[in-house]
Protein backbone atom coordinates (compact mmCIF):
# COMPACT_ATOMS: atom_id res chain seq x y z
CA UNK A 1 0.00 0.00 0.00
CA UNK A 2 3.08 2.40 0.88
CA UNK A 3 4.81 1.58 -2.51
CA UNK A 4 1.77 1.76 -4.46
CA UNK A 5 1.21 5.34 -2.66
CA UNK A 6 4.62 6.41 -3.14
CA UNK A 7 4.59 5.84 -7.20
CA UNK A 8 1.07 7.29 -7.56
CA UNK A 9 2.76 10.41 -4.91
CA UNK A 10 6.07 10.50 -7.84
CA UNK A 11 3.37 10.27 -10.98
CA UNK A 12 1.47 13.09 -9.79
CA UNK A 13 5.11 15.07 -8.80
CA UNK A 14 6.03 14.33 -12.20
CA UNK A 15 2.63 15.59 -14.44
CA UNK A 16 2.49 18.98 -12.07
CA UNK A 17 6.47 19.78 -12.89
CA UNK A 18 5.57 19.41 -16.81
CA UNK A 19 2.51 21.70 -16.39
CA UNK A 20 4.03 24.47 -14.16
CA UNK A 21 7.34 24.20 -16.04
CA UNK A 22 8.89 22.83 -12.49
CA UNK A 23 12.85 22.54 -12.84
CA UNK A 24 14.50 18.58 -12.10
CA UNK A 25 15.88 20.44 -8.74
CA UNK A 26 12.41 21.60 -7.22
CA UNK A 27 11.06 18.05 -8.83
CA UNK A 28 13.53 15.93 -7.02
CA UNK A 29 13.13 18.35 -4.22
CA UNK A 30 9.15 17.96 -4.26
CA UNK A 31 9.40 13.91 -4.50
CA UNK A 32 11.94 13.85 -1.45
CA UNK A 33 9.04 15.84 -0.12
CA UNK A 34 6.36 13.65 -0.86
CA UNK A 35 8.68 10.65 0.17
CA UNK A 36 8.94 12.10 3.83
CA UNK A 37 5.45 12.66 4.05
CA UNK A 38 4.91 9.02 2.82
CA UNK A 39 7.26 7.30 4.92
CA UNK A 40 6.11 9.59 8.17
CA UNK A 41 2.10 8.56 7.67
CA UNK A 42 3.66 5.12 7.34
CA UNK A 43 5.59 4.22 10.37
CA UNK A 44 3.54 2.56 13.57
CA UNK A 45 5.49 4.24 16.51
CA UNK A 46 3.63 6.05 18.80
CA UNK A 47 4.82 9.59 19.52
CA UNK A 48 4.92 11.23 22.38
CA UNK A 49 2.56 14.06 21.32
CA UNK A 50 -0.32 11.04 20.35
CA UNK A 51 -3.16 11.63 23.26
CA UNK A 52 -3.69 7.72 22.24
CA UNK A 53 -0.41 6.14 23.64
CA UNK A 54 2.16 7.37 26.23
CA UNK A 55 5.78 6.73 26.99
CA UNK A 56 6.61 4.26 29.85
CA UNK A 57 7.78 7.20 31.65
CA UNK A 58 4.88 9.25 31.36
CA UNK A 59 2.33 6.83 32.45
CA UNK A 60 3.81 6.06 35.86
CA UNK A 61 4.25 10.10 35.83
CA UNK A 62 0.68 10.84 35.76
CA UNK A 63 -0.49 8.24 38.19
CA UNK A 64 2.14 9.21 40.23
CA UNK A 65 0.59 12.74 39.99
CA UNK A 66 -3.18 11.32 40.71
CA UNK A 67 -2.52 9.00 43.68
CA UNK A 68 -1.42 5.72 42.21
CA UNK A 69 1.83 3.81 42.54
CA UNK A 70 4.85 3.73 39.87
CA UNK A 71 3.75 -0.05 39.77
CA UNK A 72 0.36 1.40 38.26
CA UNK A 73 2.11 3.35 35.49
CA UNK A 74 4.21 0.08 34.41
CA UNK A 75 1.60 -2.01 34.95
CA UNK A 76 -0.37 0.21 32.56
CA UNK A 77 1.49 0.54 29.98
CA UNK A 78 2.46 -2.86 29.62
CA UNK A 79 -1.49 -3.65 29.35
CA UNK A 80 -1.83 -1.42 26.94
CA UNK A 81 1.36 -2.49 24.71
CA UNK A 82 0.03 -5.82 25.23
CA UNK A 83 -3.75 -5.38 24.18
CA UNK A 84 -2.21 -2.69 21.22
CA UNK A 85 -3.57 0.21 22.54
CA UNK A 86 -7.13 -1.06 22.83
CA UNK A 87 -9.54 -1.09 25.83
CA UNK A 88 -12.85 -3.17 25.64
CA UNK A 89 -11.94 -4.22 21.38
CA UNK A 90 -11.78 -0.29 21.00
CA UNK A 91 -8.86 1.87 20.16
CA UNK A 92 -7.93 4.21 23.54
CA UNK A 93 -8.62 7.88 22.17
CA UNK A 94 -6.71 9.56 25.32
CA UNK A 95 -4.46 7.47 27.72
CA UNK A 96 -4.93 9.67 30.21
CA UNK A 97 -8.39 9.71 30.73
CA UNK A 98 -7.99 5.81 30.44
CA UNK A 99 -6.35 5.78 33.81
CA UNK A 100 -8.29 8.61 35.49
CA UNK A 101 -11.51 6.60 34.59
CA UNK A 102 -10.13 3.02 36.11
CA UNK A 103 -8.39 4.72 38.94
CA UNK A 104 -12.43 6.03 39.62
CA UNK A 105 -13.73 2.53 38.92
CA UNK A 106 -11.58 0.70 41.34
CA UNK A 107 -9.90 -2.52 41.78
CA UNK A 108 -8.38 -2.26 38.26
CA UNK A 109 -4.81 -1.55 38.78
CA UNK A 110 -3.02 -3.45 41.16
CA UNK A 111 -2.49 -1.25 44.32
CA UNK A 112 -6.14 -1.64 44.31
CA UNK A 113 -6.51 -5.37 44.37
CA UNK A 114 -6.03 -6.61 47.40
CA UNK A 115 -4.26 -9.52 45.77
CA UNK A 116 -1.51 -7.30 44.96
CA UNK A 117 -0.91 -5.96 48.50
CA UNK A 118 0.96 -7.66 51.55
CA UNK A 119 -0.83 -9.33 53.76
CA UNK A 120 -0.13 -8.85 57.21
CA UNK A 121 1.26 -11.79 58.96
CA UNK A 122 -0.92 -13.56 61.78
CA UNK A 123 0.41 -13.76 64.76
CA UNK A 124 0.68 -17.97 64.81
CA UNK A 125 2.80 -17.85 61.82
CA UNK A 126 5.32 -14.94 63.30
CA UNK A 127 5.45 -17.61 66.64
CA UNK A 128 6.10 -20.48 64.29
CA UNK A 129 8.81 -18.44 62.48
CA UNK A 130 10.17 -16.98 65.73
CA UNK A 131 10.51 -20.53 66.84
CA UNK A 132 12.25 -21.71 64.03
CA UNK A 133 14.54 -18.98 64.68
CA UNK A 134 15.00 -20.15 68.01
CA UNK A 135 16.21 -23.39 67.16
CA UNK A 136 18.58 -22.32 64.83
CA UNK A 137 20.19 -19.96 67.39
CA UNK A 138 20.27 -22.40 69.78
CA UNK A 139 22.15 -24.61 67.32
CA UNK A 140 24.42 -21.73 66.88
CA UNK A 141 25.56 -21.77 70.96
CA UNK A 142 26.02 -25.53 70.38
CA UNK A 143 28.15 -24.95 67.99
CA UNK A 144 29.96 -21.68 69.46
CA UNK A 145 30.53 -23.79 72.32
CA UNK A 146 31.28 -27.05 71.31
CA UNK A 147 34.51 -24.64 69.47
CA UNK A 148 35.54 -23.10 72.67
CA UNK A 149 38.24 -24.57 74.64
CA UNK A 150 37.77 -25.53 78.63
CA UNK A 151 39.73 -24.75 81.28
CA UNK A 152 38.53 -26.67 84.68
CA UNK A 153 35.29 -28.29 83.10
CA UNK A 154 33.96 -24.78 82.02
CA UNK A 155 34.08 -23.09 78.62
CA UNK A 156 36.27 -20.44 77.65
CA UNK A 157 35.58 -18.08 74.74
CA UNK A 158 37.49 -15.77 72.76
CA UNK A 159 36.62 -12.13 72.24
CA UNK A 160 35.04 -13.36 69.22
CA UNK A 161 32.86 -15.50 70.30
CA UNK A 162 32.12 -13.86 72.94
CA UNK A 163 30.45 -10.98 71.16
CA UNK A 164 28.81 -13.34 68.94
CA UNK A 165 27.14 -15.20 71.82
CA UNK A 166 26.00 -11.71 73.52
CA UNK A 167 24.22 -11.09 69.60
CA UNK A 168 22.78 -14.48 69.56
CA UNK A 169 21.44 -14.69 73.11
CA UNK A 170 19.86 -10.73 72.83
CA UNK A 171 17.96 -11.85 69.90
CA UNK A 172 16.67 -15.11 70.94
CA UNK A 173 15.34 -13.34 73.95
CA UNK A 174 13.63 -10.57 71.40
CA UNK A 175 12.42 -13.86 69.54
CA UNK A 176 11.02 -15.63 73.04
CA UNK A 177 8.71 -12.04 73.42
CA UNK A 178 7.23 -12.98 70.21
CA UNK A 179 6.34 -16.59 71.23
CA UNK A 180 5.16 -15.66 74.39
CA UNK A 181 7.45 -17.99 76.43
CA UNK A 182 10.87 -19.07 77.09
CA UNK A 183 12.33 -22.33 75.55
CA UNK A 184 14.66 -24.09 78.09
Amino acid sequence: MGTELHDLLARLVTSVSHCYGISNTERKELEQAFHTWVTAARTDEPTTSTKARCTLEEAIAHCESIGLTKQDGSWFHNKMLGQGWKNGGQSVKCWRSTIRAWKDKGGIFPSQCNRYQMQPISPAHKAFMAQKRMEQIEQKLRDIRNQASEEMGQPVYTEQQRNERKKLKDEYQQLQEIVGFKLV
